[in-house]
């Protein structure tokens, strides 16, 4: 029987997302430790089940205009691309998405004036050699704010908030 060989445990990597009310100058941040101290002074979101981001470019068809084959599509042309994350969160009792990216002063999403910042920091366990990857999405609004109410148990919020954003940056 052949021996198994030695197999370190997977540890889970740790993921923070935090929340800057206001625009950034992006200028200003061209180094890792810029960026990583910025989000040091940022408001931590707790309970976030799941984080999904997404870059959509729909095309367009272009079609053939001779008699003979009318209506085949020749070629498709790319449009202008779209950014969006996709924060799913699971709340108890209070504290809405607004609330939680700092927005204590309004409770509905066309009362947003201002952009705000999401930075997602990736951290690797320790003595694994990997390095921190620290991700920050500037620009952001919210797209829709919904909410699905559990009235089983405990009462729980449970809300899937698609965003928009501008630009992305990676340190």
């Amino acid at each position: 029987m052949a021996q198994l060989g030695q197999v370190a445990v997977r540890q889970a990597t740790s993921v923070t997302i935090r929340a800057i009310q206001g625009n950034i100058d992006v200028s200003a941040l061209t180094s890792a430790a810029a960026i990583r101290a910025l989000s040091q002074s940022s408001v931590r979101i707790a309970s976030i089940i799941s984080f999904s981001e997404a870059s959509p470019r729909n095309t367009i068809p272009r079609y053939e205009l001779d008699a003979d084959t009318a209506g085949d599509i020749v070629e498709r042309v790319p449009q202008l691309v779209d950014r969006t994350i996709t924060i799913n969160r699971a709340v108890l009792y209070a504290a809405d998405m607004l609330a939680a990216f700092g927005f204590t002063s309004i409770i509905d999403i066309a009362d947003q004036g201002v952009p705000f910042v999401i930075v997602k920091e990736e951290q690797a366990p320790a003595n694994s050699g990997v390095q921190t990857v620290t991700t920050m999405y500037v620009g952001c609004w919210f797209h829709d704010l919904p909410k699905t109410y559990d009235m089983g148990g405990n009462l729980m919020v449970m809300q899937d908030v698609p965003i928009g954003y501008t630009k992305k940056l990676v340190a």
